[in-house]
């Protein structure tokens, strides 16, 4: 049945189909390239590589229970020691899990007060009708100059207003 699709096709090869060159290797190739494939070498070279196992949210401690644990069942050694080294497994599993959770929600809550601090900025910037785009130091460096404006002005205000009160008293 798969045949009878194919049946309309030429069962040979003619000698002048296949001589027709498509694709050639060439020893050379352009500097673009060049230029990409060292840009790719590097960002494959600085890719983070992580595992992907949960066992780095366990302490070096649990680790090493679990090597013990390990080392126990290939001896077959699954008596009243193996049973106590798992209860302290689970035990020492939790407590790392638990600390892993709160380091977790701290970084997470950092993240929170770092961008609620950008938002801030930008209300202060847009307050004072200046742009509020870029990074958290520009912004701040942007504030700083208009609170610097600000405070020049009116200290300006200030020496007017003493030296007309002095004026005045002559």
């Amino acid at each position: 049945m798969i045949l009878g699709r194919f049946s309309h096709l030429p069962t040979t090869v003619e000698d002048d189909e296949g001589s027709e060159v498509v694709f050639e290797l060439v020893d050379t190739y352009d500097a673009d390239s060049d230029i990409y494939y060292r840009k790719l070498r590097k960002c494959r070279a600085r890719a983070k590589k992580y595992s992907r196992s949960p066992r780095y949210r366990l302490s070096l401690e649990t680790l090493a229970l679990l090597r013990r644990r390990r080392a126990m069942i290939a001896f077959h050694d699954t008596g009243v020691k193996y049973k106590l080294l798992c209860k302290e497994i689970r035990k020492k599993m939790k407590e790392d899990y638990d600390k892993f959770r709160t380091k977790r929600l701290a970084q997470k809550r950092s993240i929170d007060k770092a961008w609620d601090e950008v938002a801030e900025l930008r209300q202060e910037l847009m307050a004072r009708d200046l742009e509020a785009k870029g990074v958290k130091s520009v912004l701040c460096s942007r504030l700083q100059e208009a609170l610097d404006k600000e405070k020049a002005q009116e200290e300006g205000k200030e020496m007017e207003v003493r030296v007309y009160f002095q004026t005045a008293a002559l």
